[in-house]
């Protein structure tokens, strides 16, 4: 929803490039095809479980990191078929956040003032 109310703002565009606003290893996706599921994205659960300090909690920073850094293969070239994916929904959390943090701490009901000088980010999934 945020990224529809980005849209209507004029902050984005669905047919955007993933990389305009992000550092990623997979190329010419765009905004639509993570809305649609049709990326061909990996899973990044698979990349985390086999990297990653289970001991901490990962944010959508360290699963974008840990993409760049390890680069599993694309399901499917993007726009070609439709599956599920967890991966496009961290990079459009990701992507929201770019644009307005102050408009995803709104939207999630929490009061900006309040966390504006907070020493911890805030996860919020969309």
């Amino acid at each position: 929803m945020i990224i529809m109310m980005l849209k209507d703002k004029g902050k984005l565009g669905f047919d955007d490039l993933v990389e305009k606003y992000l550092n990623i290893p997979y190329k010419g996706i765009t905004i639509r095809q993570l809305l649609t599921h049709t990326s061909g994205l990996p899973d990044y659960q698979a990349v985390m479980d086999s990297y990653w300090d289970k001991s901490k909690v990962a944010n959508n920073n360290d699963i974008i990191a840990y993409l760049n850094k390890y680069a599993p293969l694309s399901q499917f070239e993007p726009g070609t078929k439709y599956e599920y994916s967890n991966t496009g929904y961290v990079l459009l959390a990701s992507i929201a956040e770019k644009h307005q943090e102050k408009i995803l701490l709104q939207y999630a009901g929490v009061d900006f003032q309040t966390t504006s000088n907070a020493k911890h980010r805030y996860q919020i999934l969309i």
